[in-house]
């Protein structure tokens, strides 16, 4: 994955922010090379191949929700709450109750909107330490500066009203204090059993407490927040829980929302 990727059209600044030296992490420009889709053919088996500019909205949106979680215990227990009704056949969460205009998780919103405008910021010191993030998320491109809270209603404008996304929890969640890591991942948008995701520890790690085989950080001393790379795969369930995977929720009677740009791909069966 590539780190604090700042994308240019040509020699031009198209930013969100401005076109001054201080960036933040919802700035974005256009690449010839990126496509408004993929197929069931690019990148299959490819677990770090993003060529999808949804995929990185998606994996932004799971990225955020899962620090919401991190540093909200009142979003843990909505989340919770939410995935034990009786109601909830799927371990999924609707992007409509988790951010929604009629949002039924109140917590969980105000600390992922709080998250966005840390992000859409750039100049406001990291509360955490988190050595990855995701790439930068794929916006509409305004020429001219966006505040941080115009930045914040276009990210929510394209997960709401562009697009039909739900958060989906293949093993649940487990918030207890020895469950101090969550994982936040997209849909890989093809038929890939596989795909690049973001590990953030809400613990201090001592020195020999992970290994690289089960995708952690080999044993190092690591920090409260500190987040990581790692490859999310079946077998990472085996021995994780508490991962967040942002995907499309496909609606066959909203125009923008069939999906049919992804041909065979069933998004239900990803980590299923």
């Amino acid at each position: 994955m590539k780190k604090h990727i700042i994308l240019f059209a040509s020699a031009a600044c198209i930013i969100f922010a401005s076109c001054e030296t201080e960036t933040n992490d919802f700035d974005t420009a256009t690449e010839s090379n990126l496509t408004t889709a993929t197929t069931t053919t690019f990148g299959a088996g490819n677990c770090d191949y993003e060529k999808d500019l949804f995929e990185r909205q998606l994996h932004w949106f799971a990225f955020l929700s899962a620090k919401a979680a991190a540093h909200s215990e009142a979003a843990q227990t909505e989340i919770n709450f939410k995935l034990n009704d009786l109601s909830n056949t799927g371990n999924t969460i609707s992007a409509e109750d988790l951010i929604g205009p009629n949002y039924t998780m109140p917590n969980f919103r105000a600390a992922f909107i709080s998250s966005i405008l840390y992000y859409a910021n750039g100049d406001v010191p990291d509360p955490d330490t988190e050595i990855d993030k995701p790439n930068p998320p794929i916006v509409p491109d305004p020429f001219v500066p966006l505040t941080p809270e115009e930045i914040k209603d276009a990210f929510l404008n394209t997960m709401l009203y562009e697009n039909c996304v739900e958060l989906y929890f293949p093993v649940g969640v487990n918030f207890g204090p020895q469950h101090f890591i969550l994982t936040s991942a997209a849909h890989p948008l093809t038929d890939s059993p596989c795909n690049e995701a973001i590990r953030r520890y809400t613990q201090p790690q001592t020195p020999g407490g992970l290994s690289n085989s089960n995708g952690g950080n080999g044993g190092f001393e690591s920090n409260p927040f500190e987040t990581e790379e790692v490859i999310v795969k079946p077998s990472y369930l085996t021995t994780n829980d508490n991962i967040f995977i942002a995907r499309p929720k496909p609606n066959l009677f909203i125009a923008h929302c069939t999906y049919n740009e992804y041909p065979g791909v069933d998004f239900t069966n990803f980590l299923d």
